[in-house]
């Protein structure tokens, strides 16, 4: 349900941004021009493309990346809002929105390194630790086996004592 509000919650969001920042409703040529937009948006998009190579090597390792995809998505979002501000014309507003999602995404692209990091190392202590104890299970098991075969053949001798022999 929360998925499906979304588009609409920020196209609310939108319109309150355009109604409360009347600078907004007209390009301003004089600050941005449309290429400085268009730059913005492609290094936010640079930017977004090493962040999901990112999160996808930390997902391999065997990271909990859902924290991390939320974010995306929301870095996602905001790009698409600068290029529908740039389309517009909008060219100010495109370029705050495309600097906060590259920023957003180069967040996101450490976070994952670290938490790529993090797995490793956790996989790595895991691997140790089974290396470790692999040769104190095996005694274990081996003794547990010896004292089931010593227990079956006590008790097999046992039956074999109270055995009485009877005549034909």
């Amino acid at each position: 349900m929360a998925l499906r509000s979304a588009p609409l919650l920020a196209l609310i969001l939108l319109v309150f941004a355009q109604m409360a920042e009347p600078s907004f409703a007209a390009p301003n040529p004089s600050s941005i021009s449309e290429q400085e937009a268009r730059g913005a948006i492609e290094t936010a998009e640079a930017s977004s493309a090493l962040a999901f190579l990112q999160v996808r090597m930390a997902e391999r390792e065997g990271g909990n990346v859902t924290s991390l995809a939320m974010r995306f998505n929301e870095a996602l979002e905001m790009l698409g809002m600068a290029r529908a501000f740039a389309v517009d014309g909008i060219f100010n507003r495109a370029v705050t929105l495309a600097d906060d999602a590259r920023q957003l995404f180069d967040e996101i692209s450490g976070d994952a390194k670290a938490l790529q990091r993090q797995a490793s190392e956790a996989e790595s202590t895991k691997r140790f630790t089974m290396i470790l104890f692999s040769p104190f299970i095996a005694v274990l098991v081996s003794l547990c086996i010896y004292l089931l075969i010593r227990a079956w053949q006590t008790r097999r001798l046992a039956r074999a004592m109270r055995m009485k022999i009877e005549e034909a």
